[in-house]
């Protein structure tokens, strides 16, 4: 998921290990573009991928911010799975459109 001013680009991911998100990440985010992350083991390694300014934040430790480093900007999308679970699951062909 990435945040561009007000603009939210949500991919649907099967495989959701770094193999899987480094296609997307690469054909986002410039080689010396700041990554900004939480702990998902999935993005371990980043920094061998040329992103070496690769942040996170440990939220499991109470920890939302380092500094100016933050992930806050996209949390707010996370309350789709709270409003989306009264459907008990969706397709994933129409998910889109629940975001919408």
């Amino acid at each position: 998921m990435l945040k561009r001013e007000e603009m939210f680009i949500v991919k649907y991911l099967i495989n959701c290990s770094l193999s899987g998100l480094m296609p997307i990440i690469e054909g986002k985010a410039y080689k010396d573009s700041a990554i900004y992350t939480d702990y998902f083991n999935s993005y371990d390694g980043l920094v061998d991928y040329v992103y070496k300014k690769h942040y996170r934040v440990k939220h499991s430790k109470n920890e939302f911010a380092k500094g100016n480093d933050h992930i806050n900007g996209i949390e707010d999308l996370g309350l789709c799975k709270v409003i989306l679970s009264k459907f008990r699951g969706i397709n994933k062909n129409k998910f889109h459109f629940h975001l919408k």
